[in-house]
């Protein structure tokens, strides 16, 4: 009886300790919402840019916050799923809203777009290799 009456007493005890509290949760923006999610597809595509999706989702929620992305802007890019589908998004942005996001990228981990759609205006064309003829004579 006594073996039980401890049983009771350690559970009891255990019921009443105070839980650890979880850090306060913070509201996510919208636009770091959006940059998670552009984040996760660019590095589905065949040439994803060299640096981490940390690293992406930081400099889309600076450029979409500091910009101030239309409505249309975040819900076209919060829908990509690949490269092609991106690409209608480009055209929600202003040209300096795409510039801007774009020349953060590059300089931030040197990443250069792979299709003229997804360059800043006026850029030059990625280039594939040091070899002028890739390969050809």
């Amino acid at each position: 009886m006594k073996r039980l009456a401890v049983l009771f007493a350690i559970a009891a005890c255990g019921g009443s300790a105070k839980q650890a509290s979880s850090p306060p949760m913070v509201a996510q923006s919208e636009c770091a919402k959006v940059a998670a999610h552009v984040s996760e597809a660019v590095f589905t595509w065949k040439e994803p840019p060299p640096t981490t999706k940390d690293k992406v989702a930081q400099v889309i929620t600076e450029r979409c916050e500091g910009d101030q992305w239309s409505a249309e802007a975040k819900t076209c890019f919060g829908k990509i799923t690949d490269e092609e589908s991106a690409k209608p998004c480009v055209g929600t942005l202003s040209k300096e809203q795409h510039d801007k996001v774009m020349n953060a990228m590059e300089s931030k981990f040197d990443h250069k777009p792979a299709s003229p759609e997804m360059a800043p205006a006026g850029a030059p064309p990625p280039v594939k290799g040091a070899d002028p003829c890739e390969g050809g004579e």
